[in-house]
């Protein structure tokens, strides 16, 4: 494979996403779980240093593997990089499983820690540590406890995270992926300097690569993203509207759901949405058809990736051709 090198992060750790010339003190995430609750880039920064340093004091080792049961929030972020950060392995799982899956996956990937919402903690056998947020004991992922002990950084592991299949064929399986494998897949969508004004809605869940690969793009561009803690057709066509979101993503049922929402469609300005990316199912032209007459400032695009190959492997052509409708694109340089 040929090494295709990002800018940043000098670190080579997928933990340090955030770019270093984004301005800090800029809106980077709003959490509609928390009400919309506000995070710039230097908080949710710091928060993630803050997290990171609290797992190496702990002390929990280095490849440890820790597990993130929780809805969409900006706490899962945090968990995500922090884990990373400290050289510790992150390993995001599906909380809607069934619950004899769930502790499946825990025990399969020997996790040491489980970072996890209120609502998932029954799930956590009573024998794993658990931090539950927005707790008392969840200070360095709320950003509210005393300031952070600089970071020793430690030199990461090979793999950055792990993410599980399905498990459609049987049980759900590890993908171990590396640090180095998912910032060369990142690479090629990093743009020359913050994308200032671009607000992304992410509401699928940040267990799957879907969800989790563009929330990272956005990481990496200085995007904004609004961040929604499960789909509702009507409450996400709200979410557009409200906040001016420009960039969409999901699967192709979330949009025909939406499509469904013909009087609340007639109501909504959704003008400010530039770009639209449906991955992860096949797609048809008829539901292009309708996303552009929901969105029609929109380019749309058809995704696709897997998790265990690569979140994103096809891209626009590189002479500008055209993409024809339903096409994946050009297969990326060494694809």
């Amino acid at each position: 494979m040929t090494v295709r090198s990002l800018p940043f992060p000098a670190s080579g750790n997928l933990g340090d996403l955030i770019r270093p010339d984004v301005p800090r003190e800029s809106l980077a995430v709003i959490d509609l779980s928390a009400s919309g609750r506000r995070w710039s880039w230097a908080k949710l920064d710091a928060a993630a240093e803050g997290f990171a340093s609290s797992l190496v004091r702990a002390p929990l080792p280095t490849d440890a593997r820790v597990a993130i049961l929780a809805e969409n929030c900006a706490e899962y972020l945090i968990a995500y990089l922090g884990t990373m950060r400290a050289g510790c392995v992150s390993v995001p799982v599906n909380q809607r499983l069934p619950p004899d899956t769930v502790r499946y996956i825990l025990a399969d990937c020997a996790a040491q820690l489980c970072i996890v919402d209120a609502a998932c903690e029954a799930l956590v056998p009573s024998a794993l540590a658990r931090i539950v947020m927005r707790s008392p004991g969840a200070a360095a992922l709320e950003a509210r406890g005393p300031a952070a002990v600089p970071l020793e950084r430690r030199t990461p592991p090979q793999t950055g995270e792990i993410l599980y299949t399905s498990g459609s064929t049987g049980r759900p399986k590890g993908v171990v992926l590396s640090h180095a494998g998912q910032l060369w897949a990142l690479s090629v969508h990093v743009a020359a300097t913050p994308m200032a004004g671009e607000r992304s809605l992410i509401v699928a869940p940040l267990y799957h690569m879907n969800a989790l690969f563009n929330v990272s793009v956005c990481l990496l561009n200085g995007i904004e993203v609004v961040l929604m803690p499960r789909f509702d057709a009507a409450a996400y066509l709200k979410a557009v509207a409200e906040y001016r979101c420009t960039l969409l993503s999901g699967i192709p049922t979330m949009f025909a759901l939406m499509a469904r929402q013909r009087e609340r469609l007639a109501r909504l300005d959704l003008s400010c949405v530039k770009a639209v990316t449906i991955g992860s199912a096949p797609l048809t032209e008829a539901l292009v058809a309708r996303v552009q007459e929901m969105f029609p400032q929109a380019a749309i695009s058809n995704g696709y990736g897997t998790t265990e190959a690569g979140p994103s492997i096809f891209e626009d052509h590189p002479q500008g051709l055209p993409r024809p409708l339903l096409s994946l694109g050009y297969p990326l340089p060494d694809v």
